[in-house]
């Protein structure tokens, strides 16, 4: 019952609703979260910005899908593009971000991504690892992902009993 109410509230969450709840998913999994966004101009892209257990700076993108659906690629073109550049190509610029080194990029949603969409996330990708610049790559997590996460840790953020 508890997985079915998790999945049925992650189904209905928007980007703000389950910004918190994921920044203590990454926190349980050993990253350090350095920063939440409160969504203004200054955010360049980046809603969660954290450092990974092996002390790799990372920066989420977290998109909602409501009512279970996907990210096409319409969507993708006229507003996700441009916030994911900017999710990439702009340093980080936080003081408790010490590292030289570029960071990990992700865009996360509690929905799916359409093939269409997965298609040009990777020839993206791909163009900027034949140039050379793997660290400019987008990686992704999805509804399932982040599903399995919350399950995995659900004993630390619920109460033991209904």
């Amino acid at each position: 019952m508890i997985d079915r109410l998790i999945e049925n509230w992650l189904d209905k969450s928007t980007e703000k609703s389950f910004q918190i709840p994921f920044s203590y998913i990454l926190s349980a999994e050993g990253y350090k979260v350095i920063h939440v966004t409160r969504h203004c101009a200054m955010e360049q892209g980046k809603d969660i910005i954290a450092i990974s257990p092996d002390g790799q700076p990372c920066a989420f993108q977290l998109k909602g899908t409501t009512n279970n659906k996907k990210i096409k690629l319409k969507q993708w073109q006229n507003e996700l593009l441009g916030q994911c550049l900017q999710l990439i190509t702009t340093p980080i610029a936080h003081p408790s971000i010490k590292s030289k080194e570029h960071h990990i990029s992700y865009l996360v949603t509690n929905g799916e991504i359409e093939e269409e969409v997965f298609n040009s996330i990777y020839l993206f990708n791909k163009e900027y690892e034949e140039k050379g610049l793997p660290q400019y790559m987008l990686n992704t997590m999805v509804k399932g992902e982040i599903i399995n996460k919350i399950k995995k840790y659900k004993e630390q953020f619920l109460p033991i009993e209904i």
